[in-house]
């Protein structure tokens, strides 16, 4: 039985899927996943009739997340082989400088490349390991916290394990008072070391002289010397964060081992997080350390991963999931184009169920004589100024929003319709005029140096969205404003 926030938000068109129980929400294992099926599936009209351009955000979440998984070990060898070089580092054309923390198992890790804007930051944390020194202190310590208890019990006549439980409470809380010695305690765990497994990883987006990284906006990434302040702990959200991630642990005895999520990173940007791990991965390829991700992702074959409740859901998840699978365990250019590509089959499905709004708005603009910039139709509050030219068989509109200026060209004869905003948003191409379901996008598959090439980043997918958002809103104001004469409506 579905919760009563599901049933709603079906009522209201926003859902209207399957939600499963008998399967557990289960994957195919990793190794059997078909990517021509879980597409096919993503977009079949019987699992959901309508689509949300922030649909591929589930393959990209998912991708991130197992791309983590595979990477995670190398990532380690990486940040203990800067250490060794003196923590500065370079690498397919990237510059990694990087300090640690006392005990030498938390890493900060700033990457930045001298051709490329923005920076990097990735935090690498490593499990705690005692020392010998520490495996002798602590034995003491527990032989007279458990002599202390049973005479706490005896005098009081409390339950031993109430008072156990209780000097436990009372230690985190003097722990988190401030109250422990660091200097004792760092004298007890030893630096980390190779094949120490790797618990938490962070990736965060840097403005390098007020730029971002490529394809990030501004106002989502932080500033390097904030970061730089603090650069351990990040346990919470902040400003610029790609991802923060826990990889699955590789313990025999580990539980979790055979039934771990497929969107493990909890809080992050599906935007920012292939982005970086695109970086890494070329800096783990040029250090030879590619045969180590792909044995990781090898011996992730056989598993079921636990995905989203919804089926539509979860088929973009094993997307993402195929798409690293594929790319041998990273997450790297073959995989980005992956992830751009299905977002530009969800664009056209999107656009194809406003496409007759957005034609008619066309139109009805030119019959109304809004066909210059001195001779604008203004909406909502002047958050929308729009005109529409004819141009040699060409009918360009024209939009500014309060996100900037939009152009949308739309070729009468080809049915070609082209979105921009200093550059190409998205390229579609409309074969039947009386069918909004026949459009399709056309640049799939083109090279990233093409200049027509549309990457999956926030800029790119957010302007598309704005376009289409403003469509809609504007062919609802024109409605209002300008309404058909009942001349000018077909007969029935």
């Amino acid at each position: 039985m579905r919760k009563k926030s599901d049933s709603m938000l079906a009522a209201m068109g926003r859902i209207n899927m399957t939600r499963d129980e008998e399967d557990d929400c289960l994957t195919p294992p990793i190794g059997d996943i078909d990517t021509q099926a879980s597409l096919e599936k993503v977009f079949s009209p019987t699992i959901r009739s309508g689509a949300y351009i922030s649909d591929p955000s589930h393959m990209s979440e998912a991708a991130v997340s197992y791309a983590i998984d595979c990477m995670a070990p190398a990532i380690g060898t990486l940040a203990l082989r800067v250490q060794e070089s003196g923590n500065r580092f370079h690498s397919a054309g990237w510059t990694i400088s990087q300090q640690q923390n006392a005990r030498s198992n938390d890493f900060s890790m700033i990457l930045s490349h001298e051709e490329k804007p923005g920076a990097w930051h990735l935090g690498i944390t490593f499990s705690e390991a005692l020392s010998d020194f520490g495996v002798e202190k602590k034995a003491q310590r527990d032989a007279a916290e458990e002599q202390a208890c049973i005479e706490i019990s005896q005098a009081t006549g409390k339950p031993l394990n109430k008072v156990r439980g209780a000097r436990m409470v009372e230690a985190v809380m003097s722990g988190f008072a401030g109250k422990s010695d660091d200097a004792r305690v760092n004298a007890e765990f030893r630096p980390a070391a190779p094949g120490d497994r790797i618990c938490c990883l962070s990736g965060t987006a840097l403005l390098k002289d007020t730029s971002p990284p490529a394809g990030i906006e501004a106002s989502s990434a932080t500033k390097l010397q904030d970061l730089v302040q603090q650069p351990f702990g990040r346990d919470i959200w902040w400003k610029g964060c790609a991802f923060s991630h826990r990889p699955t642990s590789r313990y025999p005895e580990d539980p979790s081992l055979e039934g771990w999520s497929t969107t493990k990173m909890g809080r992050g940007d599906e935007f920012m997080g292939p982005e970086i791990l695109s970086a890494v991965s070329e800096i783990l390829k040029a250090e030879g350390l590619a045969p180590d991700v792909k044995a990781q992702n090898e011996s992730h074959a056989h598993r079921q991963l636990v995905g989203a409740a919804y089926t539509r859901w979860r088929h973009f998840e094993e997307l993402g999931i195929a798409a690293v699978r594929d790319s041998d365990g990273f997450l790297d250019a073959a995989a980005l184009d992956q992830i751009a590509q299905v977002s530009a089959l969800a664009a056209a499905q999107v656009f194809s169920h406003g496409m007759k709004d957005a034609l008619d708005v066309i139109d009805r603009l030119e019959e109304l004589g809004f066909n210059s910039p001195d001779n604008t139709y203004e909406c909502n509050d002047m958050r929308d100024i729009c005109h529409v030219e004819d141009e040699d068989e060409i009918k360009r509109f024209h939009l500014r929003t309060e996100h900037g200026r939009y152009q949308m060209d739309v070729e009468e004869t080809t049915g070609k319709i082209q979105v921009s905003k200093n550059r190409l948003v998205g390229d579609f191409m409309l074969m039947d005029r009386d069918d909004p379901s026949s459009l399709s996008e056309i640049w799939s598959g083109r090279d990233a140096t093409d200049p027509l090439h549309i990457p999956y980043t926030m800029r790119m997918v957010r302007d598309l969205n704005n376009v289409i958002l403003s469509l809609s809103s504007i062919s609802c104001c024109l409605e209002e404003d300008h309404p058909k004469r009942d001349e000018d409506m077909p007969s029935m």
